[in-house]
């Protein structure tokens, strides 16, 4: 029962093999062939499918994979199933049509059973680079989102980098920048100011101290000499310039404490932001697809040589693999088994044209026939009207109608003329007479 299963799956019709006993093992080992390439096929799938449902055991993967994998076996069923009783170029010509759609279809097949050997290989190239452009991207938000806040981002961020949160440093940072630039200005205002005080202030001293004089004490000099330096104090509002610069910097002092802590705040609010949003691209990069699968295994054969000729060694075995019942059909030549199911398809069709062509002659002789006494029956019509006219202008016949038209008329019921075996006519007798007997 296995070994006819087999054959069925070859197409094989087994009132034929039973003429040629000899050829149910190749036959049987043809069908074996044809459900192992079904098998490959539906594995290929399965391991296709399995990477954008995320598991073999899902229930639309399973029918799916069973589907491609039927599809597959009709379709190597119907290329091996051809009786070709022709040998040499006239076969070869047969086949490569056949040919060339099993091996696209090896192609089909062979990628995912690829992924397959290659797996652990590809998914840890897939997840090295994940990690790398969530390294770059997390790098992007810091460079992008300085503790500075959005005033103080660099030129050239990539989009979508920007974040957008509050409790930014940047109106603390806008005032302390316009007050320390005050403070530095009134502050290289004073300085020489208060250099020249000191400096006159220090003559006076010297002065009332007697320093380079022998005379010393205060006296008139030492009076002029102090008063001009107050004088100099005052009319350059040393005091009052000093206690606004003190004022200035106690208060620069003061925004550099808050944009500390807001700036503190704005990178604890960042920091959570970017962690988040890094978050999320890690959650949408926990599943390997088939995409990832491709662009990886493309990277691993693009880098090393090794994986590319193991690569496409596996590829053309497998493409011959799902190529092989073609393969075996062809190598195997014109066996004794389509020999005899090539006579016997071309004694049914000829019996087939044969009863066709009776058909066709039995219908044309019927509507012949049908035709000729259609003729007899218009031939025997028109005689009878001929007679009929005849009568109706015999002057010693009575019975002539009285109205010239009345002769075209039908005859009455039970006056048509009788039919004869060969499905002719005979002209009217009864109640009418011709001109020859009407004159005797």
């Amino acid at each position: 029962m296995r070994g006819q299963f087999l054959r069925r799956l070859a197409g094989v019709q087994e009132p034929v093999l039973d003429l040629v006993p000899g050829e149910r093992a190749r036959c049987t080992s043809l069908g074996g062939v044809v459900l192992t390439t079904a098998t490959l096929a539906a594995v290929s799938m399965l391991v296709a499918l399995s990477t954008v449902f995320g598991s073999y055991a899902h229930p639309v993967v399973i029918l799916l994979a069973a589907g491609w994998g039927l599809a597959v076996l009709n379709l190597d069923r119907w290329l091996v199933s051809a009786v070709v009783t022709s040998g040499g170029l006239t076969r070869l010509l047969r086949f490569l049509p056949r040919l060339a759609l099993a091996v696209m279809f090896g192609f089909l097949i062979a990628e995912p059973l690829l992924l397959g050997v290659f797996n652990s290989a590809v998914e840890s190239e897939v997840r090295n680079g994940w990690a790398q452009e969530r390294q770059t991207y997390e790098d992007d938000l810091v460079r992008c989102n300085p503790d500075g806040g959005p005033a103080a981002r660099p030129a050239g961020c990539p989009a979508g980098r920007s974040l957008s949160l509050s409790g930014s440093p940047a109106a603390t940072r806008t005032l302390l920048t316009g007050l320390s630039g005050k403070a530095d200005a009134l502050e290289r205002k004073i300085v020489p100011r208060q250099r020249e005080y000191g400096r006159l202030k220090k003559e006076a001293a010297d002065n009332c101290a007697g320093v380079g004089s022998a005379a010393y004490g205060y006296g008139t000099v030492c009076r002029q000499l102090n008063d001009r330096a107050e004088k100099y104090r005052a009319v350059n509002r040393l005091d009052a310039n000093q206690h606004q610069l003190d004022e200035l910097r106690a208060r620069v002092e003061a925004l550099l404490e808050k944009e500390g802590a807001e700036r503190a705040g704005y990178a604890e609010k960042r920091d959570k932001r970017i962690h988040e949003l890094v978050g999320q691209m890690e959650q949408n990069q926990r599943v390997v697809g088939l995409a990832e699968r491709l662009r990886a295994m493309s990277d691993l054969v693009g880098r090393n040589s090794y994986v590319h000729t193991v690569q496409w060694a596996l590829r053309i075995f497998f493409v011959a693999m799902d190529a092989l019942p073609v393969l075996v059909k062809w190598i195997g030549g014109v066996t004794a088994y389509d020999r005899v199911a090539g006579a016997r398809l071309a004694r049914q069709e000829h019996d087939q044209r044969l009863a066709e062509g009776t058909i066709s002659h039995q219908a044309a002789m019927t509507a012949s026939t049908e035709r000729y006494q259609i003729d007899l029956e218009a031939a025997a019509r028109r005689e009878w009207a001929g007679r009929a006219y005849e009568r109706s202008h015999d002057p010693a016949d009575r019975t002539a109608p009285t109205r010239p038209w009345a002769v075209v008329s039908p005859p009455p019921a039970g006056d048509e003329p009788p039919r004869t075996t060969t499905g002719r006519r005979d002209a009217p007798t009864d109640g009418f007479r011709s001109p020859t007997a009407a004159a005797g």
